[in-house]
């Protein structure tokens, strides 16, 4: 009798397996939050690569002032040397003076011209020492530079060095604009002379040594000021006359030529 009682009181053998559609139900849960968390994640990656090239730009900002301080507060020079400030070729043609190499003393880390977020930095030679010194770079400078700090009228808004792609117009970091009044653009694009590679944003230098992340609509047109030593903006067709692709933003959005982002 007391083995019949146990028998009827006895639970049923519990389940231990989940059901094919328990388990298609977890995958699509899983798939639904990575969806969501992972582009958290790449712009979380992202913001700190873009604060590590804003520290970069930073430590660039610094050197600078040293060097001008050092050669009487005049800048150093960019890419080949024309007689604009009075400098002579040598033996009959002209060196490339890549910035980089002029602010080395001061730096003391190659390094510090790589943007963590160009993942095809631009190669040039400097001519100048020998031997000659080829070196890998993220940043573009403006063409020559070698103006004194008296005559940068708006230090705070006057760009320096920013953010540049191996593409760049073709010229890598000898990016031609201010003084030399080109009359075109200069492309806005994340593999482009002003290289968007952070969310849509360019990290820029200005010359007073501060940096910060710029939008398209703040950098051009060229009438903008911040072109020129001046300040002033410049008369100019425009500056998506020369380089007028489509730009496509990180988001897959393609914005007309001659448009900002």
């Amino acid at each position: 009798m007391i083995g019949r009682l146990r028998r009827r009181g006895s639970h049923p053998s519990r389940r231990l397996a989940f059901t094919l559609i328990e388990l298609l139900v977890v995958i699509a849960i899983i798939a639904i939050l990575a969806a969501i968390l992972f582009p958290v994640f790449a712009q979380a990656r992202e913001k700190a690569r873009q604060t590590s090239c804003l520290s970069n730009l930073k430590q660039i900002g610094n050197a600078w002032m040293q060097y001008c301080q050092d050669y009487d507060e005049r800048g150093n020079i960019n890419t080949w040397n024309s007689n604009t400030f009075g400098d002579v070729p040598y033996d009959g043609f002209f060196l490339n003076q890549i910035f980089e190499q002029r602010l080395q003393p001061y730096v003391k880390n190659y390094a510090v011209f790589i943007c963590p977020s160009d993942q095809q930095p631009w190669r040039r030679t400097d001519m100048q020492d020998t031997p000659n010194k080829t070196m890998d770079g993220s940043y573009a400078m403006h063409s020559y530079g070698h103006w004194k700090l008296a005559e940068i009228s708006a230090p705070s808004e006057f760009f320096l060095v920013w953010d540049a792609a191996w593409q760049a117009c073709g010229q890598g970091q000898e990016i031609w604009i201010g003084t030399e009044q080109v009359n075109g653009a200069y492309t806005w694009a994340r593999t482009a002379c002003f290289a968007a590679r952070h969310t849509d944003l360019t990290n820029m230098l200005f010359a007073d040594g501060h940096a910060k992340a710029q939008k398209c609509a703040d950098v051009f047109p060229c009438g903008n000021k911040g072109w020129n030593t001046s300040n002033l903006p410049t008369a100019s067709s425009g500056c998506w006359s020369r380089y007028n692709n489509p730009y496509v933003a990180n988001n897959g959005r393609t914005v007309p030529a001659e448009q900002c982002p």
